[in-house]
């Protein structure tokens, strides 16, 4: 199974840390705290929410819901990740800290999908 840490200037995959991720400061990282997850080639499901992250404390997205469309900077283009690679998208929603990225985001439970502006912070990576 597929999981990754959407935090920005790198990735944590299920179990190990890639460089990128920490080339930062202890243990904080740049990000929007949601974890990832590939269940289909349409379905990238939010399995987990870094507390005190951007995510969290905008208080618009939910474990189980699923990312339709990413707008990476506030000047691209909306992109459907649909048959994207949990790396592909995990790359459209990394970024440089305090510039807004934005998530079209299916809520399963009352089939809505709303649009998120999430600006990219200093996360505590928690300790696995």
């Amino acid at each position: 199974m597929n999981k990754v840490l959407a935090i920005g200037i790198g990735v944590l995959l299920a179990g190990f840390t890639s460089a990128q991720a920490f080339a930062h400061d202890g243990n904080k990282i740049v990000g929007v705290g949601i974890v990832l997850e590939k269940k289909s080639e349409k379905a990238f499901v939010i399995t987990d929410i870094i507390p005190n992250s951007p995510a969290a404390t905008i208080g618009q997205i939910e474990v189980g819901d699923m990312i339709t469309e990413i707008q990476s900077s506030p000047d691209a283009a909306w992109e459907r990740i649909y048959g994207k690679s949990l790396e592909e998208v995990v790359a459209l929603i990394r970024g440089p800290l305090s510039i807004a990225v934005g998530l079209k985001v299916y809520h399963p439970a009352d089939h809505a999908i709303t649009e998120v502006s999430l600006v990219r912070g200093e996360i505590e990576v928690p300790n696995k």
